[in-house]
């Protein structure tokens, strides 16, 4: 029997069936998308469950399916794009949590001030690191709207002292991470990820956070897969659930 896997940019109910909040879109907050698209399928003639997941969790997926984590038992994948998501592996397992919303690191509260996230909490990684946030801010300073040219210039005190908080709040996120879970691995995906030098400029920026015996052992790379990780992740979901 065919299956069908959906990424979902947001939180995932334990059932892997309900939406529990999208936080970078609005109107599909709570209602049971899986089954609403099983009938869209049954109505075309393509009858399949629906397995959900998140997308950074999907990409999690994927990265050890045949990525940069291919062989890795644990791992921590970022994804950095118009919001800030995590998938981790530990033990050869994606961790999921009691409730299904385990890994969820860019609502972690790493940031100074207490401007709301848009997933109604304050302090988080997301609102203060990923690209949105901070295209948002360079409006406001009169600086350009978009991350790709930001990076370009982010030598011109302007946009360093616009980038700084940013980098600084990224690294003290993956640094917590790193500290929590002893990774083999972390690897950084999405759009931002693809900036020249910003794996360089990271990882010196979450070495000094790190306790010391940590720092001989940490990897940071580049996803190659990109946004083909999540789709591999999200096939293997579907695999899966054509097994049962």
């Amino acid at each position: 029997m065919a299956a069908v896997g959906v990424g979902v940019p947001g939180f995932v109910e334990a059932g892997r069936r309900k939406i529990a909040r999208l936080t970078n879109f609005h109107s599909l907050e709570n209602i049971e998308f899986a089954r609403l698209l099983e009938e869209e399928l049954l109505a075309a003639s393509c009858p399949a469950p629906v397995l959900l997941e998140n997308d950074a969790n999907c990409a999690a997926l994927g990265e050890g399916l045949c990525g940069e984590a291919a062989g890795c038992g644990d791992f921590a994948v970022f994804t950095l794009g118009s919001g800030i998501g995590a998938g981790l592996v530990a033990g050869g397992r994606l961790l999921s949590g009691a409730h299904g919303m385990a890994g969820e690191a860019g609502h972690m509260s790493v940031a100074s001030g207490r401007e709301l996230c848009g997933c109604g909490g304050t302090g988080h990684m997301e609102r203060a690191a990923a690209a949105d946030w901070i295209e948002k801010a360079a409006v406001k300073a009169g600086l350009p709207g978009d991350f790709k040219i930001l990076w370009q210039r982010r030598v011109e005190p302007p946009v360093a002292a616009l980038l700084e908080p940013a980098l600084d709040c990224l690294a003290r996120g993956i640094a917590s991470v790193t500290v929590v879970m002893d990774p083999e691995l972390v690897i950084l995906s999405g759009g931002m990820s693809r900036a020249e030098g910003l794996a360089a400029e990271t990882q010196k920026r979450v070495l000094p956070y790190l306790p010391s015996p940590f720092r001989p052992a940490f990897k940071l790379k580049i996803s190659k897969l990109g946004s083909d990780a999540a789709l591999w992740g999200a096939l293997s979901l579907a695999e899966e659930g054509a097994k049962h």
